[in-house]
């Protein structure tokens, strides 16, 4: 007894310090083993204007899920479904006489591998509300234990960890975020939106410009296939991460559905620079080391984008905007995303042309003049002059001092051209932010300021982070100082010329 009390006061202080959902998850599994049970469930309560309210598994027998396959398992919450009446009534069901030929267990003889002879059902309550469920199937033991089926001790035991799983879920927003990637959910993305413009309203800034990014991972479907869903899930939480870091302090992003991403960036002048903010995402996603890229068919892990900005004249009042409104103009960013993935739509049939893997990685732009009239797609690129790579990179390592705050940090350059340098620090930089550098080129020094283009987290790598820096307030000396040093390279390597 003494041993399960201490499992159980460890698997509680656990919960609640949780400081991401996959330490959550993996705490489920501890629950299932003090209940000796063979497999276990849990499902949050959402909803949304096309399902209505539903219950969606974050673990569905034993297995943490990620889209499309938690699309397999959703209950609809009015569904004559054991699950389902749980979290409608919020009574908990310990059933060990289940008769199999009853409809509110035929989704359990039609998903699970085996066939369910107990289960313990319990809702997950934040106050008095219902905000998920979990499940357990089948007691593990002796014969006699597993004829008698979960005891009324498992079924507090139960009642007591799904009160602290339900405050770590309300502690980690789950309600709010994906539990995947700790992104905003679409409903509120969407419902910050509706607040940043009204309270901007107020502010008077009447000539705002916002824009909508939908970003999709290019041949997703084929990295997934062939690593696993495991590592594609993996893969969906670094590129949140670099997503989160990429984008400013008064935009938003969300997890849109599966691979796909929707941001929202505010305070712009114009489409002109929405596309130069989303053209350096792209290139930060590009520049990134994932796992298993050299497999995929451009042999890169790329996004694409499509781009649309508005300003409050798009909508009557700033009082009648919605979510649906919203989506009317996430619409136009989701046509121009397939123009940047170079797929063809088929208005007779709606069918989709992808072409080749050459042919993605880009960003497009969904351009109109007014509300009333019909916008046209181009190419980022080819509409909008935008900052190419104009210098050339070379592959040097040599000594650079910048300061990130007030403390300077001493490192070697990754690549360095007239324009710029890749460096690795230890922690993240802040986008657009600008630093001092000292850059140390042989015996001579040259002294500037950088701006931060783009940092990401690097896996496998010491320091952990890449920045790229775009070198600013050069003097004529101090450029004279980098192209001697860069020709000298090229001089004393043939290989690079």
């Amino acid at each position: 007894f003494k041993e399960e009390k201490q499992k159980i006061e460890g698997i509680i202080k656990k919960l609640h310090g949780a400081s991401d959902v996959t330490i959550l998850l993996d705490i489920i599994q501890d629950a299932k083993a003090i209940i000796k049970a063979d497999s276990i469930s849990m499902y949050l309560q959402e909803s949304s204007e096309a399902q209505g309210d539903y219950l969606k598994p974050l673990v569905w027998n034993n297995a943490v899920l990620a889209h499309p396959e938690y699309s397999k398992h959703l209950v609809p919450l009015k569904a004559q479904d054991l699950t389902a009446i749980v979290a409608r009534n919020g009574r908990e069901i310990n059933s060990s006489r289940i008769a199999l030929e009853s409809p509110l267990v035929q989704r359990f003889a039609d998903q699970l591998p085996f066939q369910m002879n107990h289960i313990l059902c319990l809702p997950l309550k934040s106050d008095v509300r219902v905000i998920g469920v979990i499940e357990a199937y089948n007691k593990r033991g002796n014969i006699k234990e597993q004829e008698k089926g979960f005891t009324r001790e498992d079924q507090n035991l139960l009642i007591l960890l799904s009160e602290h799983i339900a405050i770590a879920i309300t502690n980690l927003n789950l309600i709010q975020h994906d539990a995947l990637t700790g992104l905003l959910r679409p409903d509120p993305f969407f419902e910050k939106i509706i607040h940043k413009l009204q309270q901007e309203k107020k502010r008077r800034q009447e000539d705002s410009y916002y824009a909508l990014v939908m970003g999709d991972v290019d041949w997703f479907k084929i990295y997934n296939d062939n690593n696993g869903h495991e590592v594609g899930s993996s893969l969906l939480r670094e590129l949140s991460n670099i997503l989160k870091a990429s984008i400013r302090e008064d935009d938003l992003i969300c997890r849109y559905g599966g691979e796909e991403f929707l941001l929202f960036l505010s305070k712009i002048d114009d489409l002109d620079e929405a596309c130069r903010l989303t053209e350096r995402i792209r290139k930060s996603i590009e520049e990134h080391y994932f796992p298993h890229q050299e497999n995929q068919p451009n042999k890169n892990l790329t996004m694409s984008f499509g781009v649309t900005a508005f300003t409050r004249d798009r909508f009557p009042s700033v009082e009648s905007v919605n979510i649906t409104e919203l989506k009317r103009i996430v619409i136009e960013a989701d046509m121009a995303l397939s123009e940047a993935k170079s797929i063809n739509r088929d208005d007779g049939d709606s069918r989709l042309t992808p072409a080749g893997p050459e042919d993605k990685n880009r960003v497009s732009a969904f351009f109109t003049k007014s509300s009333t009239q019909q916008g046209s797609i181009a190419p980022y690129e080819a509409k909008i002059p935008f900052e190419q790579r104009r210098h050339r990179r070379h592959s040097t390592s040599t000594l650079l001092i910048y300061k990130n705050g007030s403390v300077p940090n001493l490192t070697r350059t990754i690549n360095l051209s007239m324009g710029g340098a890749k460096i690795p620090a230890d922690e993240p930089f802040k986008l657009y932010q600008t630093v001092d550098i000292i850059l140390i080129l042989g015996e001579e020094i040259c002294q500037m300021k950088g701006e931060v283009v783009y940092s990401a987290r690097v896996n496998g790598h010491k320091p952990p982070y890449h920045a790229g820096l775009r070198f600013q307030e050069m003097t004529a000396e101090g450029l004279k100082k980098v192209e001697s040093f860069l020709e000298s390279l090229l001089s004393s390597s043939p290989t690079l010329r």
